[in-house]
């Protein structure tokens, strides 16, 4: 990943996250991976500042939620995409 940005297999850090109650529509905040969307304190459901896609933290790596913007491994690969 570029310089600066926030993946979550944690190579490095800068980032604001959108977290849980970003979306008013149910699947938007229900996580790609497992299709749950029940939040829990650890384990909130998060999305991608470019791509918009849901993702729990334990779902796609994510320990902590990091200040400022955070991509998915996607959008991380190819950030003009």
């Amino acid at each position: 990943p570029a310089a600066g940005t926030w993946s979550a297999s944690g190579t490095s850090a800068a980032a604001s996250l959108s977290v849980s109650g970003a979306s008013n529509a149910d699947d938007e905040r229900c996580c790609c991976i497992c299709n749950g969307d029940a939040d829990e304190e650890g384990n909130e459901i998060i999305f991608c500042d470019r791509c918009d896609i849901a993702v729990h933290q334990d779902c796609y790596g994510v320990a902590e939620i990091p200040p400022g913007d955070w991509y998915c491994d996607r959008c991380n690969l190819a950030p003009n995409a």
